[in-house]
């Protein structure tokens, strides 16, 4: 089974299950990896949230992961701190100065033997990422549906948690619940969520909101 990090997976859940096309807007996408990225910093304790900016923990040691280290660096560079909305957009945007963070991920992914980048259509308009292994690229969907429906299984914590949390700001949570007791274990989910994530999480959701009403890609 091929290894997927969190921005992987992320990125696997806002695809079709059968196209591998994106449901959303490449922007909301990028949004939810900046997003996904600073959560695991702030988790890791590598970067801290104070007064709504991020700051940088010199106590804690670099991240060993490319992507989290590139953020890293791209917060250590700042000469003051940056609020976290500003570096959610940065991010979405221009990665950690490497370019548009779905771009970014969407190119380790195929670097890294995951997917593989199609161009469909007459025109070569439409494009789809075919995983290589199309099981276990469904897996993360499948598993965090299976969680929230499925009573008999505990609520979804730790990694699965941030990543419904992220989902569901980025408008996806319809798609992960089959009714309202899906829903309500989506919310008692991500109510659960350390106080700097849901703090995260609300600013992704401001910013997908103001994604949506826009005509950009």
């Amino acid at each position: 089974m091929p290894t997927f990090e969190l921005t992987d997976e992320l990125v696997l859940c806002c695809l079709d299950q059968v196209s591998w096309r994106p449901i959303v807007r490449p922007r909301i996408i990028g949004l939810g990896l900046a997003a996904c990225v600073i959560g695991q910093l702030v988790a890791f304790g590598k970067v801290e949230l104070v007064e709504r900016k991020l700051h940088l923990s010199y106590v804690a040691q670099p991240p060993t992961t490319v992507l989290m280290l590139e953020v890293w660096e791209a917060i250590k560079g700042e000469y003051t701190p940056q609020p976290l909305k500003t570096w959610l957009q940065y991010l979405s945007e221009h990665g950690a100065g490497t370019g548009e963070l779905f771009q970014r991920v969407i190119g380790r992914m195929a670097s890294r033997g995951l997917i593989t980048i199609e161009r469909q259509g007459v025109l070569n308009r439409r494009t789809a990422y075919m995983p290589l292994n199309p099981t276990a690229a469904a897996w993360p969907y499948v598993r965090l549906r299976q969680r929230l429906n499925r009573h008999d299984l505990d609520l979804p914590s730790g990694r699965d948690a941030f990543m419904i949390g992220l989902l569901s700001r980025m408008g996806f949570g319809d798609r992960f619940v089959d009714a309202a007791q899906g829903r309500s274990r989506l919310d008692a989910v991500v109510g659960e969520l350390d106080p700097p994530v849901l703090e995260i999480l609300d600013n992704l959701d401001v910013l997908v909101a103001k994604a949506a009403m826009t005509q950009r890609p």
